[in-house]
């Protein structure tokens, strides 16, 4: 860039008078050739020189290169808006105007996945605190298609309509009002054991005072032992201080007997091949021909075991407790059946 060429020598600082024939200093210039009031340029597109004053400011195009409009591509992914501008604009704008706004009023933009297998693309613009996932093409394609799908059923309770889809795995039977008033009767209260939290309804007939886990411990606290006289089957727990002998039904009957007096054992003969009180073995594992018991008031037992008939049988004899234990040093016999005393495996001293 420099001075522009002064017009009137055609930048040769110097003037032709016809008159006197002489040649003499341009008076335009000063005999510089250059006009000092005016810079000279080229433009940036088309070369063309471009002639300005001094005191403003340096052109980057002509006049003509100025007027042309250019396009170009909105700089938001997804907008297919096209910004228009002349060559001689200093700023161009990297967003379309509805995009500006949009970013300036802090909206979310976001493309749209479309439906199915194939995308949309198209851009989405979501005010603050939501987020729209389809475009509003899409949507009304969604829309209309999830109603194509939609059935109606009645409620259980009340018989109010509920809407739901065909495609859902779990279709509700109550409307929101009845599934919102089961909710309310649901009640919470700590186990009376461990404090665990329970969950109970207010319209149960017997609400639980332990949760499961106690509840659990204490089934597994309960066992089971055969009658000592009729066999039956006796529930009881370990916890218990004083376990049966005898299940309730011979219990009433031995009370029921209005002759028997309380501190008068009953004696029972023992079968065979049933396991002897205090033992697992059974008469007949014994070797011995019969025996008999003898139970007290209190649960305890006196067994006697024999090996003949009459008053020559052989005898063997022992206690048991009221928990259906031997009773040390309780063992008695006659001198042939100390074989018995090994296979009782019980001590006499």
């Amino acid at each position: 860039m420099g001075y522009a060429t002064c017009r009137s020598c055609n930048g040769s600082g110097r003037y032709y008078d016809p008159r006197s024939g002489k040649n003499f200093d341009c008076r335009a210039c000063d005999g510089t050739g250059s006009n000092k009031k005016l810079y000279e340029t080229r433009c940036q597109r088309c070369s063309t020189s471009i002639i300005f004053p001094t005191e403003r400011e340096t052109p980057r195009f002509c006049k003509d290169c100025r007027n042309i409009e250019l396009e170009k591509r909105c700089g938001q992914y997804g907008c297919n808006n096209a910004i228009r501008y002349k060559v001689g604009r200093d700023t161009v704008p990297t967003y379309c105007k509805r995009c500006e706004t949009k970013r300036a009023q802090y909206y979310t933009a976001s493309t749209c996945p479309g439906l199915g297998f194939f995308s949309c693309g198209q851009l989405i613009w979501s005010p603050p605190g939501k987020s729209f996932k389809l475009c509003n093409e899409c949507g009304e394609k969604d829309r209309a298609a999830k109603a194509a799908q939609t059935k109606t059923k009645r409620c259980n309770n009340c018989g109010a309509e509920i809407r739901y889809n065909v495609e859902w795995k779990n279709v509700p039977d109550l409307c929101n009002s009845c599934r919102e008033a089961e909710k309310a009767k649901w009640r919470e209260k700590p186990c009376a054991k461990c404090g665990t939290t329970i969950k109970y309804r207010v319209d149960w007939e017997k609400v639980p005072n332990i949760c499961k886990s106690c509840k659990d411990a204490e089934k597994a606290k309960w066992n089971e032992k055969p009658c000592s006289k009729c066999g039956a089957t006796i529930k009881y727990n370990v916890d218990w201080t004083n376990i049966p002998n005898i299940c309730n039904n011979c219990k009433q009957q031995y009370q029921s007997k209005p002759h028997q007096n309380k501190n008068t054992p009953e004696e029972v003969f023992w079968d065979r091949y049933k396991a002897l009180p205090g033992s697992d073995r059974s008469i007949a594992d014994l070797g011995c021909t019969g025996g008999k018991v003898k139970i007290f008031a209190d649960g305890s037992k006196h067994v006697t075991v024999w090996n003949g008939e009459g008053k020559e049988a052989e005898r063997y004899s022992y206690d048991v407790d009221r928990n259906g234990n031997f009773v040390q040093d309780s063992a008695h016999y006659t001198d042939s059946m100390a074989q018995v005393l090994s296979k009782m495996g019980h001590k006499r001293y």
